[in-house]
C-alpha cells in the first residue's frame, strides 16, 4: 500500500505520541517542612529531626514508577534521656543501597514500592552517665560508623495535583529490653526550597537596592546643584 505524502505527518505526530507515553518522565521533589527522622524509644516519645535533600521518581505513565535517585541528609540529634546517658545518631548522606527501586503506579495520585536497602554514610555517639553505653547498647562510650546499609519496606507514597510528596516507612528498629523504632517522614515540593541563609540574602539584596533607587530619585543631580548654587550666590549647598 502507497500511502499519499499528506499521510506522513500524521503518522510521525502519532509515533512521537507513542513514544511520549512510554517513556518515563522523571520529577525531582525536595524536602520541605515536615520531612523528618523520628525515633521513639523509652527516652523519646519522639526525637525528632528535620531530613533535608531531594528525591526523584520516574513514571512512564503507564503503571510504572521508579525511585531513581536519593540524596537525604539529617544534623546530629539526641535519642538518649543526658544526664542518664547520651546518644547521638548523625547521618551526612542517605542514598540508594542497590540501584532504582520499582514500584506501581501514579506520581499523579499514589505509588506501591517493596523492600529495598538505602546507604547512609553516619554515626553513633554514646556517652554514658547514671546509665551505662555498655549496659543500654553493649558498647563503650565513643563514636561509631553506623551500619549501612539498612534493609527498608518503602511502602505507600502519595502525590497531590500541586506538585507534593508525602511518604512514611520504619528506617530502623532495635528489639529486646530497650526497643526502638526510627522512622522516616517525607515532605517533598516539586518546587527548590531555597536555605534560610538564601533567603535572608535575597531579602537584603533586594532592600538594598529599594534604598538605593529611592536614594537615587531624592539625589539632587549635578545640573540642579549648580543651579542652586548659583541662585544662592554661591554659597555652600548640599
Amino acid at each position: 500500500m502507497r500511502l499519499r505524502p499528506r499521510s506522513l505527518p500524521l503518522l510521525a505526530v502519532g509515533a512521537l505520541l507513542l513514544t511520549g507515553s512510554a517513556s518515563a518522565l522523571p520529577t525531582t521533589y525536595y524536602m520541605a517542612s515536615g520531612s523528618q527522622m523520628s525515633m521513639t524509644n523509652l527516652a523519646c516519645a519522639p526525637c525528632t529531626v528535620p531530613v533535608t535533600g531531594s528525591v526523584t521518581l520516574d513514571d512512564d505513565g503507564a503503571g510504572h514508577v521508579a525511585l531513581t535517585q536519593v540524596s537525604l541528609a539529617h544534623d546530629p540529634y539526641q535519642v538518649g534521656l543526658p544526664p542518664f546517658v547520651s546518644i547521638v545518631l548523625d547521618r551526612d548522606s542517605i542514598s540508594l543501597g542497590a540501584g532504582s527501586v520499582a514500584g506501581t503506579g501514579s506520581t499523579q495520585s499514589s505509588a506501591v514500592f517493596g523492600s529495598t536497602s538505602l546507604a547512609h554514610v553516619g554515626t553513633i555517639r554514646c556517652t554514658s552517665g547514671s546509665v551505662t553505653c555498655a549496659m543500654l547498647l553493649g558498647i563503650p562510650d565513643g563514636t561509631y560508623n553506623l551500619p549501612s546499609p539498612v534493609a527498608v519496606d518503602l511502602g505507600t507514597w502519595t502525590f497531590d495535583a500541586l506538585g507534593g510528596l508525602s511518604a512514611s516507612f520504619v528506617y530502623t528498629t532495635l528489639s529486646g529490653a530497650n526497643p526502638a523504632t526510627e522512622t522516616m517522614n517525607l515532605v517533598g515540593t516539586t518546587t527548590p526550597v531555597p536555605e534560610m541563609g538564601t533567603g535572608l540574602l535575597l531579602a537584603v539584596g533586594l532592600a538594598g537596592f529599594a534604598l538605593l533607587g529611592d536614594h537615587a530619585r531624592y539625589k539632587p543631580t549635578t545640573a540642579r546643584r549648580l543651579a542652586r548654587w548659583s541662585a544662592s550666590g554661591g554659597a555652600a549647598i548640599r
